[in-house]
């Protein structure tokens, strides 16, 4: 399916039901989290679509109806976090311990996980995820907070770009919390945007130990760009639907596996 034939696809699912999860849509389509990201970005961009925490609402246009360029959207609205993913956040908190500096990656997961924080005084939280930023600052989040600076990625909310590859060598963390990624005990880490292959290398490098948040439909992907082996990733939080016999390839590979 082309590009365009999917986006009209999941307007049109999100117009019938009136909401769909960015999980659920990849699930539906076959593809990526990220690709799925994208399409809702492009689709809330020509208004047929109202961007939310997780996924997407339905406009109050039909797909293929005229959009005025000045016309104001209402900002998106906050959805109640997916089971699963509430889950996974839950079980990825409990690995900080008290005074430690965390790194941040974007995602839902992350997203999910920085809702954990916001009464965390003792923390110092790096991210270069705009959305987690805005959400840590706007529920008077008491962590200390460094954003690294960058050039904003819309699709994915994240600041990348020499600026915010430049600020990585000067932080350091103990703990770096990622989410995203295609996971395959074969091809290792993937993901499927070459021109983010550096900045997805040097968040690996930013923390003593790496963190991947994923749920289990992220398993057994490999995607267009080789990041980085399994052995660059220190532990994995997964959900109880993960494949059993990827988590036994994953404990082989010396990953640590947390089932949420």
């Amino acid at each position: 399916m082309l590009s365009a034939e999917r986006r009209r696809a999941i307007a049109e699912i999100i117009h019938r039901k009136g909401k769909a999860t960015v999980e659920e849509l990849s699930a539906h389509f076959g593809v990526s989290l990220s690709t799925i990201r994208r399409d809702l970005a492009t689709l809330a961009q020509q208004g047929l679509v109202v961007r939310a925490y997780g996924g997407a609402l339905a406009a109050q246009r039909r797909p293929g109806e005229v959009v005025s360029a000045i016309e104001e959207q209402e900002p998106p609205a906050k959805t109640a976090l997916p089971h699963e993913a509430r889950r996974i956040a839950r079980a990825a908190v409990a690995l900080i311990a008290e005074g430690e500096t965390i790194f941040l990656g974007p995602g839902d997961l992350t997203l999910a996980l920085a809702h954990h924080l916001t009464s965390r005084s003792d923390l110092t939280v790096i991210t270069n995820a705009l959305d987690i930023a805005c959400h840590l600052r706007q529920e008077g989040a008491s962590p200390t907070l460094i954003v690294t600076g960058g050039q904003l990625n819309r699709p994915e909310n994240a600041l990348v770009g020499h600026l915010a590859h430049q600020a990585l060598e000067e932080l350091r963390a103990d703990r770096a919390f990622l989410a995203g990624y295609g996971i395959s005990p074969v091809a290792g880490l993937t993901g499927d945007q070459v021109s983010a292959l550096a900045m997805d290398r040097a968040l690996l490098g930013v923390a003593d130990e790496v963190v991947l948040l994923s749920d289990h439909r992220s398993f057994g992907q490999a995607l267009a760009v080789r990041i980085a082996p399994l052995e660059r990733v220190d532990i994995v939080v997964t959900d109880r639907d993960t494949d059993p016999a990827i988590v036994w390839d994953l404990t082989e590979a010396g990953v640590k596996v947390i089932l949420a």
